[in-house]
């Protein structure tokens, strides 16, 4: 399900980042959570735009992890929740989550104290495989495709993608071969957006020009948002 802040916590969250405050960030593996005694440094790639804001776009978020080594090691294809709070003197905000990633490498380092170096992407990368049409002899929704494709990469659709995509028209069955993420590439031109990995791990389309509520964006010491050629930058 989605994360929705109570009210006081949207009110509490809203006056800590009003003003002078730090971010602490917490990974859960496997029901064992590993707070920032643990972590060096986590730094995430949300994926949203190739090189230039656009719309088809299909890209696999991605996470750069450095911590202190620990026990069990974990392999690679190891999912890893990423959660985040905010925090000043006084106040402390809920943990909020801030995507799910799979672990595509990892290494230890042998100087001591030793860390483990990680690098992951969320579940669109899985949208590289081949897309089974054969379901789709009379056509199927757009809805259709991307719930098919949503279950294939284990995850879910996210709620305001549901009720956005075409659920009437029939999109005939594709004469070639292709992969998930061309035909989501496909359906996020049609609805001039892009697919991405919710922060809460659910496939999302990113309608152009329409930023929801719950996505960060880049912003200065001020809260001012940082743009690149008039766009928002998201983090």
């Amino acid at each position: 399900m989605y994360y929705f802040p109570t009210q006081e916590e949207q009110n509490t969250y809203d006056s800590i980042v009003a003003g002078l405050h730090t971010v602490e960030t917490m990974l859960a593996v496997n029901g064992v959570y590993y707070n920032e005694d643990k972590l060096v440094k986590v730094n995430r790639n949300t994926g949203t735009f190739a090189e230039s804001p656009g719309i088809g776009n299909c890209i696999a978020g991605e996470v750069d992890i450095e911590m202190l080594t620990i026990s069990p090691k974990w392999s690679v294809g190891t999912r890893i929740g990423v959660w985040c709070r905010v925090k000043n003197a006084s106040q402390v905000s809920s943990w909020i989550p801030k995507g799910k990633y799979f672990i595509d490498t990892k290494e230890e380092t042998q100087r001591e104290p030793k860390r483990l170096i990680i690098h992951g992407y969320d579940a669109m990368i899985k949208t590289g495989a081949d897309f089974n049409a054969d379901w789709m002899a009379d056509g199927a929704t757009e809805l259709a495709i991307v719930q098919r494709i949503a279950q294939a990469i284990g995850v879910e659709v996210d709620e305001d993608t549901l009720s956005v995509l075409d659920s009437v028209t029939l999109l005939p069955k594709p004469e070639d071969q292709y992969s998930m993420r061309e035909m989501l590439s496909y359906i996020a031109v049609l609805n001039t957006g892009n697919f991405v990995i919710s922060n809460e791990g659910k496939l999302r389309l990113l309608q152009f020009g329409v930023l929801p509520s719950d996505i960060d964006v880049l912003a200065d010491e001020n809260g001012n948002e940082i743009t690149f050629g008039g766009y928002d930058i998201i983090v």
